[in-house]
């Protein structure tokens, strides 16, 4: 409803950044959010580089990957800002969702 009525979403963005955070979260076996390891986005990126688009049969573009972190880098950083997860999370902790910057400008 946030995301809906207060940021101005489509329901289709919202199913996109749905996709991403469920994506982030399967990879992470459904671990609490609260429990953040740097190493563990690190290996999610890079599952990404190396994931299949399985529609065309050839890697995730960059602009795909792009979005996919995106959506979970402003999730973290809002749920960063939650009670219950101030003290577990830092605002900072969201940057590892990035793409490098060379990758993020060809996105």
């Amino acid at each position: 409803m946030w995301l809906k009525d207060a940021e101005g979403y489509s329901q289709s963005t919202i199913d996109q950044i749905v996709r991403s955070i469920s994506l982030w979260e399967e990879y992470n076996n459904a671990q609490d959010f609260k429990i953040f390891n740097p190493d563990k986005v690190l290996a999610f990126k890079k599952t990404l580089y190396e994931k299949i688009n399985p529609n065309t049969k050839l890697p995730l573009s960059l602009t795909t990957q792009h979005h996919l972190l995106f959506h979970s880098n402003r999730f973290y950083k809002w749920l960063s800002s939650q009670q219950g997860y101030k003290s577990k999370i830092k605002a900072t902790d969201a940057a590892y969702f990035k793409l490098d910057r060379k990758n993020t400008r060809m996105a």
